[in-house]
């Protein structure tokens, strides 16, 4: 288990890897996900490890115009 901070909350995480994190969330569509203020695109969040201490930010990607 490593340790990360999830928006903000302390969370224990058992796979490293950044799309099993995202799958575990509920409403998980839709999502974009910055790690320590970099957004990854979801095209590498199954190939994205997280590391013990890693900021990972989740939020609602919104469309603009």
């Amino acid at each position: 288990m490593i340790a990360i901070q999830l928006n903000g909350q302390s969370q224990q995480v058992t796979k490293p890897d950044l799309a099993a994190l995202i799958a575990q969330l509920p409403n998980n569509k839709g999502l974009a996900v910055a790690v320590n203020f970099e957004v990854i695109p979801q095209n590498m969040w199954p190939e994205f490890t997280l590391q013990a201490g890693d900021k990972v930010d989740v939020f609602q990607a919104i469309a603009g115009g």
